[in-house]
């Protein structure tokens, strides 16, 4: 049985999504350069939309208003692909931009470029979860016109 020492994660994402249905994503040296969305571990005592609003404010610098839960599920994560053994928990968003000017933190996130979803999906580069994620985005688009 593999050991996660830090016990089951709870991390949040967002969808940043624009007026013309693509999708913000982002490429992370943390996560092998592949293209994903921001966001990270939710803080004790802080709740899901404030952790959603503070991750994409320190990686990004825009403020966001959420629209809707996206997806939550459960990832685990392993080198070499990721840094350490990790059992996740995540709760994605679909978010707009509302204000701020892009600014990425050059840490976590070194490149960012708007998408169409169908154009994401097929990125040779993207991360597990964002491929699994982006047929629900698009979906998402259609019920919400």
């Amino acid at each position: 049985m593999i050991h996660y020492p830090r016990g089951i994660e709870v991390i949040v994402g967002a969808y940043i999504i624009n007026d013309k249905n693509q999708v913000l994503l982002f490429q992370s040296p943390k996560w092998g350069n592949e293209w994903t969305i921001c966001g990270g571990h939710v803080e004790v005592g802080e709740t899901i939309d404030a952790a959603v609003k503070r991750e994409v404010k320190e990686e990004i610098n825009v403020d966001i208003e959420i629209i809707d839960t996206l997806t939550v599920g459960t990832f685990f994560a392993h080198p070499p692909r990721f840094q350490r053994d990790a059992h996740f928990i995540y709760i994605d968003s679909v978010v707009k931009i509302v204000s701020g000017s892009l600014r990425l933190d050059n840490r976590e996130l070194t490149r960012a470029q708007w998408f169409d979803v169908d154009e994401a999906f097929n990125l040779e580069k993207i991360s597990s979860s964002c491929r699994e994620n982006l047929p629900k985005l698009k979906a998402w688009f259609g019920r919400n016109k």
